[in-house]
Formats: structure tokens, C-alpha cells, sequence
């Protein structure tokens, strides 16, 4: 099937006139812009626009064959193509040739706004954790290693918002757009496209599927720019019964049934007007697309692209991920010198004491121990390599500074940090009555759990430099996992 618009219609009639040397023209003004094929030749006005254009009745007299070649080539494409070329989506057909592909944006919408309480536990299921990472976390990252998402809106309710900031925000690599969602997960989806632009390719996915693979996402983006709308599903494996009060009805044939998954890929275009005038429940967009004449393409989908629905998917996931942590040790030493003063500083801690630490920056012995150790599990060098003794910029600088860098290259690499473990090697002053403090400060700075975190301390026997009361040193070992 194949219709032309008015454009294509006139310049093919253009491009056959009595004198095959040249070819005529309309000049219009227009109301509306000029089709994106035209736009490159466009000098005020558009040669034939679309729909909404009014005649000036100026006629132009071109020459130029390599413009009216350039028209029929694309001309012949969409009938090599059987692409439908139409001012209205008559169907899911994208008339790519008259599509700039490098405009068009890919946007990810992750909804997470319902209440989350199902699964049961304190807080909501999307900020409880998997392998030690929020469940909405781990889904957003999957969507932030792909360059060619444009941009994520992530919906989460209201009354959430400090779970987000505190429990999600800190791991973040990517930025992300955040708006609220509605009282029903379609309300909340069209939140969502409301923060996109009309010609958008759209991926809508479930906050609680944390497992879907890169490839997947792609191949929907790919499926979606070819056909219009896409959706992953697993063909149906179990005999399905029709069940009323307890009792078994009817066995269905699972022939042509598929269990339906995330990210499902839509034109904003296509769909946006169907979630404005709602009159029926869906049970998700694919359904509400095709009531409403949307043509859906399904793709394989995988076994392992779960909705974690229940505190038992959260159980069976984690024993999941055990048999797939990556995991990397890194280990971090570090000594610094008495000199005069009234206070040192330990792990962020300032301690009253009768001398302080000798260093480029504030000294901390401890936290540089700590942070060499991370950047060693990530193999990233060391203090030194990202921060240069030699620059004075650094001079007096707080080792939070470091640390915070070294945790951010952690998130960034794909790991979360597992556990760390210092010790601080003194004979004096006295670490045990601080340590907890310090454990507290760490975790703080760290964003994890305080029961990671081991600060303790021991003297070197009065032996050496430190036995002499000269210094202090500090060892310590971090370990981070990476789902690979």
C-alpha cells in the first residue's frame, strides 16, 4: 500500500514537465514546517510544504537536476520500502526517508510510583535491595550504560521522594529527570510522557524489572524504529487454565499466548492522546495502544527480565546474584609523621590531642588508607595519581574530598562497595573511644551500611617509628562486587 502527501505528489508532477531540461516549482508560504527532507533547501520559504501552507502564486524556474534527482530517489524509496507517507499516522509505518535520524531523541520512562507495600518489609519494594543495591537503582543503571538513551524520567510517588534522594540519588551516573506519578500506574505513565517531546521514541518500563539486559533495550529501540511499536514477551511454557471460585473451567490453548514484559517502545506521538482520554482500565500500554488501533510488533523476551513482585523474588534474586558477583579486593596503606599541634585528624574525626599529622593535605591517615584501598579494588591508581602532592591546590585540602572522588569512580565502574576494613597502627593517641564515631562518619560519606564498615585499632609492640610515638600509620581493604 502507498499514498503520497501533497509535497511528494507535486514534485514528482514537477520532475516530469514538457521540457525535460528543467522543471517547475511553486513557491509557498508556510504555516506549518517544511518537511525535514526539504528543510536543507529551504532560504525563507518551502519549496511545496505540508499541510497549511497558502500559494503566493510566485512560480520559480530550476535547473537543478541534482535537487529533482535527490527528490525522486526518495520518491522510489518509499515505494521500495512500502512506506506509507501520510501528514497522519495512518498506521505504525515510520517513513524513514522522511525521518533525521540524528534527531530523534530515545527516552526512558521508569515508573515507580506505586506504593510498594505488596512485597511487605519497612519501606517500599523499589528502594528495598538486591545484592546490596536498591531495586530501583540497579533498573535505572541499566537504562544510564547505554549512550543512546537520550534522557530517563524516572515517576515515583510524592511521598517517596526521600527514599529517592537518599536511597537511589547517592548511586546515580547518570542525571535523570524525576516527576510524580498518579493515582493508577497509567496516570503515572502518562506523567511520564508528558516530560517528552512529540516526535520522541518512548521506552516505558517497570521500575521492578532490575534485570533487563542491554541487548534487550536495544533491540526494542530497534524493532520500535522499524515497525512503531515493540514489546518484549515469553512465549507461555505452562498449560493454562481458565479459573472461576477455585474451580478449573477451561484449558486455554497457550499456542499464540505470550507473558508480557518491559520496556515496551512507542512513538510519543502515537500514544500520548490515548492516555488523555482514558475511558477503560489496561492492564499495561500495550493494551491500551492496541484498543486504540496501534499496531504492536513482539520480540523474544528473557526468562530472567522478572517484575519482582513478592519478598520471594527478592529472596530468589539475591541467591541469583550470588552466582554471578564479580568480586575485587583493593588494599591501602598509608603513615604520616608527628609534628606540633593540638588536634589530629582520624577518618574525618577531629581528636583533641597534643600533636597533629604532618601531611599536604589535612593529614588524615586513616581515610587515605581507606581511599587507597578503593581506588586499588577498581584499579585507579592511587591518591597520587588523581590528586598530585605537588599541586598546591590540594594544599590543606579535606580527605573527604578523596574519598567522595574514589566512591564515585566505584558507582561509575558499575560496582557498589561491599565492605571496608582499616586498621589504624598507634601507640598513642587512644582510637577505640572514636571508632564508632568514625564508622559513623564513613558510612555517611560511603552511603553504606554501617555493619560494612570496620575501624579498629592496634600499637606496633613500641617497635619502630610508630613503637617510638613518632607517627601513625593505617591499613586498610575494600571489597566491591560488580552483577556481571
Amino acid at each position: 500500500m502507498f499514498s503520497t502527501c501533497a509535497p511528494m505528489l507535486a514534485l514528482a508532477k514537477a520532475f516530469f514537465p514538457p521540457t525535460m531540461s528543467s522543471f517547475e516549482a511553486t513557491i509557498s508560504e508556510t504555516t506549518k514546517p517544511a518537511p525535514k527532507l526539504l528543510t536543507k533547501f529551504r532560504k525563507g520559504k518551502s519549496v511545496i510544504p505540508a499541510n497549511g501552507a497558502k500559494n503566493t502564486g510566485d512560480d520559480i524556474f530550476c535547473s537543478d537536476k541534482k535537487l529533482a534527482i535527490f527528490i525522486l530517489l526518495n520518491i522510489v524509496a518509499c515505494l521500495k520500502r512500502n512506506y506509507i507517507i501520510s501528514n497522519q499516522t495512518i498506521t505504525n509505518k515510520r517513513y524513514k526517508s522522511l525521518m533525521n535520524e540524528g534527531s530523534l531523541k530515545i527516552k526512558a520512562i521508569i515508573v515507580s510510583a506505586g506504593d510498594g507495600t505488596r512485597v511487605g518489609g519497612t519501606i517500599p519494594k523499589q528502594y528495598q535491595k538486591i545484592g546490596g543495591t536498591p531495586i530501583l537503582a540497579l533498573t535505572i543503571r541499566r537504562f544510564a550504560e547505554l549512550n543512546i538513551v537520550d534522557e530517563i524520567i524516572v515517576v515515583i510517588s510524592k511521598i517517596h521522594q526521600e527514599y529517592f534522594d537518599t536511597k537511589i540519588m547517592p548511586l546515580l551516573t547518570k542525571e535523570v529527570t524525576i516527576t510524580y506519578g498518579g493515582n493508577t500506574r497509567q496516570d503515572s505513565v502518562y506523567e511520564g510522557l508528558k516530560c517528552t517531546q512529540y516526535n520522541d521514541l518512548v521506552l516505558i518500563h517497570d521500575g521492578a524489572r532490575p534485570f533487563v539486559s542491554k541487548e534487550l533495550i536495544k533491540n526494542i529501540i530497534y524493532k520500535t524504529k522499524e515497525s512503531g511499536a515493540a514489546s518484549p514477551g515469553i512465549k507461555a511454557k505452562d498449560t493454562l487454565w481458565r479459573v472461576e471460585k477455585n474451580v478449573v473451567l477451561k484449558v486455554e490453548n497457550r499456542r499464540n499466548v505470550f507473558m508480557a514484559q518491559t520496556p515496551q517502545g512507542f512513538f510519543n506521538k502515537d500514544i500520548i492522546y490515548n492516555y488523555k482520554s482514558i475511558e477503560n482500565y489496561a492492564n499495561d500500554d500495550v493494551e491500551l495502544a492496541i484498543n486504540n488501533g496501534l499496531k504492536v510488533e513482539i520480540i523474544e523476551g528473557e526468562e530472567k527480565n522478572i517484575k519482582i513482585t513478592t519478598m520471594a523474588d527478592i529472596n530468589q534474586s539475591n541467591k541469583m546474584l550470588k552466582n554471578q558477583l564479580f568480586v575485587k579486593t583493593g588494599i591501602g596503606y598509608d603513615i604520616h609523621a608527628f609534628e606540633k599541634g593540638t588536634e589530629l585528624i582520624l577518618c574525618g574525626l577531629k581528636i583533641p590531642f597534643s600533636k597533629s599529622l604532618k601531611g599536604h593535605s589535612d593529614a588524615d591517615v586513616a581515610m587515605h588508607a581507606i581511599t587507597d584501598a578503593i581506588y586499588g579494588a577498581i584499579a585507579e591508581g592511587d591518591i597520587g595519581t588523581w590528586f598530585p602532592p605537588d599541586n598546591p591546590k590540594w594544599k590543606n585540602a579535606k580527605s573527604k574530598i578523596f574519598l567522595d572522588h574514589a566512591s564515585k569512580l566505584v558507582t561509575e565502574k558499575g560496582y557498589m562497595i561491599s565492605n571496608i576494613d582499616c586498621t589504624i597502627i598507634c601507640e598513642e593517641p587512644k582510637i577505640q573511644p572514636h571508632a564508632q564515631k568514625m564508622i559513623q562518619y564513613l558510612s555517611e560519606v560511603l552511603l553504606i551500611d554501617e555493619e560494612r564498615i570496620s575501624v579498629k585499632a592496634t600499637t606496633n609492640e613500641k617497635l619502630g617509628y610508630i613503637g617510638r610515638k613518632e607517627g601513625i600509620a593505617a591499613q586498610a581493604i575494600a571489597t566491591v562486587l560488580k552483577n556481571d
